[in-house]
């Protein structure tokens, strides 16, 4: 073997040996460098692995952070805030709507829905036409905003909402609006009643003023204003005697206001010799025109119930 001989005293290794032994010196270095290479590309693999791995967790904790503060914001808002993806057949049609997100407020209504469809867990959106709003906001992106009465599945109420488009979907923002819409109907309700007791007041007050001349009118209300027994006449106020009571005053100006603005004028009517005849409903004026005749009988009350407090307090 090639051992033995290189151990011998005086050998001299011929050509081939040489070329041998210079084939066997390149194969081992060679294998070394590859040795050396693939140990370097092994820990660059494995830097790299690791330095991919702590990119791949930071960006996944960036999502998070993002999702959760996305998140957050959403539940902090107390309308139900919802995210839909658009699922569309072979054709590129909407078919339907799929659940991205929802926020606190939604899950309370909804409950865990993320992933699953809209038209089947809400068919009345079809009814409705939220559905197809849905479709036109993600097809021409224009936000559009609505009052609904939706009165299907687990829902009964009035709610506002806004969509707007988010990807090949839409974001939703969803108010519940039903103690509003119950508070208004209550007030329109109210304002009804007063409008109609106002003008039966009006009519009823109207009534109670008879013409004596072109510029005076009488009241039951002046015999007690006035501390007078039975109607009195009452002209047209002038500055008087300081001895006439507040009472007085603020009705002979209020009449004088009535009488000036001709408002309850009966033309060619006379009183009669048995009293004085109460004014027709037709010639005190239309019933949209009680409101203006309000003010000056609202005077005439608060002056009697002074004059009449006056007395007390002296008796």
């Amino acid at each position: 073997m090639l051992n033995t001989h290189w151990r011998t005293a005086g050998f001299r290794p011929s050509e081939e040996q040489l070329r041998f032994l210079d084939l066997l010196a390149r194969q081992a270095a060679e294998l070394m460098e590859r040795r050396r290479t693939e140990s370097a590309l092994s820990n660059a693999q494995s830097k790299s692995h690791s330095e991919l791995e702590r990119q791949v967790q930071e960006r996944t904790a960036e999502l998070q952070a993002s999702r959760d503060l996305l998140q957050g914001t959403m539940d902090s808002s107390p309308d139900m805030v919802q995210v839909f993806e658009a699922i569309r057949d072979q054709a590129g049609d909407i078919i339907d709507f799929r659940w991205l997100l929802n926020n606190h407020t939604s899950e309370t209504r909804y409950g865990e829905v993320r992933g699953e469809s809209l038209l089947q867990r809400n068919p009345g959106v079809l009814v409705e036409g939220i559905f197809d709003a849905f479709k036109r906001v993600t097809e021409t992106g224009v936000p559009e905003q609505a009052e609904r009465h939706y009165v299907h599945e687990q829902f009964d109420g009035w709610f506002y909402q806004s969509v707007v488009k988010l990807g090949d979907g839409v974001a939703t923002t969803t108010r519940d609006i039903t103690d509003w819409k119950r508070a208004q109907s209550e007030v329109l309700r109210l304002q009804d009643e007063v409008a109609q007791a106002s003008c039966a007041r009006a009519r009823s007050d109207f009534a109670c003023w008879w013409r004596v001349s072109a510029t005076t009118r009488s009241s039951p209300w002046t015999g007690t204003a006035l501390s007078r027994p039975g109607p009195q006449v009452l002209r047209p106020y002038s500055a008087g005697p300081r001895g006439k009571s507040w009472a007085a005053l603020s009705i002979r100006r209020s009449c004088q206001r009535m009488s000036r603005a001709g408002s309850l004028r009966r033309r060619g009517r006379e009183p009669c010799s048995k009293g004085l005849p109460p004014m027709s409903e037709s010639t005190s004026g239309r019933t949209d025109r009680a409101s203006s005749f309000m003010a000056p009988l609202n005077l005439l009350q608060a002056a009697a119930e002074s004059a009449s407090s006056s007395r007390s307090g002296k008796m």
